[in-house]
């Protein structure tokens, strides 16, 4: 479902930092997902869970349509969403 992922550390109260995962949807699975995308972002995490250590697995997920990336194809990290 996931075409591209860009993951970020974000604050968190209690651990210092978390992951947060940008993702853009293939668009199969966005149109499969649309308008319900907390059903998405809870089967990203569970199947996060199943391959990466639990400090490794996003805390937060947010779907995009693009990600901010400059011509080489990295992600600007000072962008804002």
């Amino acid at each position: 479902a996931v075409q591209e992922v860009a993951v970020v550390a974000q604050p968190h109260p209690k651990w210092g930092e978390r992951a947060m995962a940008f993702v853009i949807l293939r668009a199969d699975a966005a149109k499969r997902w649309a308008g319900r995308y907390a059903g998405f972002e809870a089967d990203l995490k569970k199947h996060a869970r199943t391959g990466l250590p639990g400090f490794a697995c996003p805390e937060w997920v947010q779907v995009v349509e693009e990600l901010p990336v400059c011509a080489i194809i990295c992600i600007f990290s000072r962008s804002t969403y």
